[in-house]
């Protein structure tokens, strides 16, 4: 018994590009329940689950995980304008973006309702924030925070150690994500 063959699409060459014939279609998709499923020659696959789906609001969490979907959506878009921005060398145009962030960090911590895990990567954002003193991200710094709040919005019920994970690798790139001690601000010279 022989296993069914999808098939691709023949390469063509005309001139000096090369182009992809159009594909038949083999792939027939159906809806169930928000689920998408690709069905091709005797096979069944299933599409990309949208995060809204696979993390559906219940009475219990409605308001904060709609809320925090919503504001990880604005944030992951405005972290990868201010890395494209730090790649071509527009430091100001960059650190603008980071800052719309910060903004958006207060607003993700009222969703702390949502777990352990939720609150503790938010928090230690914010004080990484707070930390940097106005100083620019670097690079390497925004990628891993970008990563973190993408992870985020994919697994907002995340669990506390996978959570804490995520906050090392913050701290690996150089992001303070401990609180100033009290001790600490006694022993902060003063600026005259």
């Amino acid at each position: 018994m022989s296993a069914p063959v999808l098939q691709f699409p023949k390469r063509t060459s005309g001139g000096s590009e090369t182009a992809l014939a159009p594909a038949k279609p083999a792939a027939k998709t159906s809806e169930f329940a928000g689920v998408s499923i690709v069905r091709a020659e005797g096979t069944a696959a299933l599409a990309p689950i949208p995060i809204d789906v696979l993390y559906p609001a219940t009475e219990s969490n409605r308001t904060e995980l709609i809320r925090a979907l919503q504001l990880l959506a604005e944030a992951v878009p405005a972290l990868e304008h201010a890395r494209d921005a730090l790649r071509s060398n527009d430091l100001i145009r960059s650190d603008h973006h980071v800052h719309s962030i910060q903004l958006l960090l207060p607003q993700l911590f009222r969703c702390r309702a949502i777990g352990d895990g939720f609150a503790a990567v938010v928090n230690a954002l914010e004080i990484a924030f707070v930390n940097q003193g106005g100083q620019p991200l670097t690079e390497k710094q925004i990628v891993t925070v970008l990563r973190t709040l993408k992870e985020l919005r994919s697994r907002p019920f995340v669990p506390f150690d996978l959570a804490q994970q995520s906050i090392e690798e913050l701290e690996k790139v150089g992001l303070g994500v401990d609180p100033v001690t009290l001790g600490e601000l006694f022993d902060a010279e003063p600026e005259p």
